[in-house]
């Protein structure tokens, strides 16, 4: 059977395949160029405890106090390019920075890359994934 008549008898197949390849390289693109890595709560904890990795939560300071992980420093997005400097001491080390659901803490990623941070980690799913990991918060 060749390719021309797989794809006409089964357009269905052909169409989710396409859909597929389309996909891959939509993601592949979004990831090219960042230097970043996307890390699930478990491998923040893992790079926490191995790496001694900072914690940066970009939430407004209202959310932060109502829960937060465990020695994060808090610096709301709106405010991380006129605070940035709080933070170049930790320019070689690993941070983890995180929001409420990853959003904003990628775009924050973005801007701390372009500071020259080198080892930079967006907690996938932001302080919701944490929560629904059952991982402890500071209050």
């Amino acid at each position: 059977m060749e390719l021309s008549e797989f794809i006409a008898k089964n357009p269905i197949l052909s169409g989710i395949f396409v859909a597929l390849i389309v996909m891959w390289i939509i993601h592949e693109i979004q990831r090219y160029g960042r230097r970043f890595n996307e890390v699930s709560p478990t491998e923040a904890v893992n790079l926490i405890n191995k790496e001694k990795a900072v914690v940066l939560d970009v939430r407004p300071e209202v959310e932060y106090k109502k829960g937060h992980l465990t020695n994060a420093i808090n610096i709301p997005y709106q405010s991380l390019g006129s605070q940035a400097t709080k933070l170049q001491k930790y320019k070689n080390k690993p941070v983890i920075v995180y929001c409420r659901s990853g959003n904003f803490s990628a775009q924050a990623c973005k801007q701390l890359e372009k500071e020259g941070f080198e080892a930079l980690h967006n907690l996938r799913g932001g302080i919701m994934a944490w929560e629904r990991d059952n991982l402890i918060l500071v209050k």
